[in-house]
């Protein structure tokens, strides 16, 4: 996400609310239209664009989603950030929390 808003100089909250179904790909610059933006009440449109090193870091992220579903989710990163971790452990897991469910 970090990357992305460098390279294209955008909120953070534009990028958060970043779905595939805003990005228009259909030239050489994708155009990204937010839903909503920081200067809408004064009738302003905002429009974003994603050059080629800005498609290919998006790329990967509206390929795997719904029209609708928003590219970057914190549950998800989130689950990926544990598995790694889990993955990367050293010592062996306690019996206790091998049993654990997830609340």
């Amino acid at each position: 996400m970090v990357r992305l808003q460098l390279l294209c100089s955008c909120r953070p909250a534009e990028i958060c609310i970043l779905r595939p179904s805003d990005v228009d790909t259909s030239g050489d610059v994708w155009l990204y239209r937010p839903e909503t933006h920081k200067n809408e009440h004064h009738g302003r449109e905002r429009v974003i664009c994603f050059g080629p090193r800005a498609q290919e870091i998006l790329n990967p992220w509206l390929e795997n989603r719904a029209a609708d579903d928003y590219c970057f989710s914190p549950a998800e990163a989130e689950a990926d950030r544990n598995a790694k971790k889990r993955a990367n452990r050293k010592s062996p897991m306690p019996p206790h929390n091998e049993r654990r469910t997830p609340r």
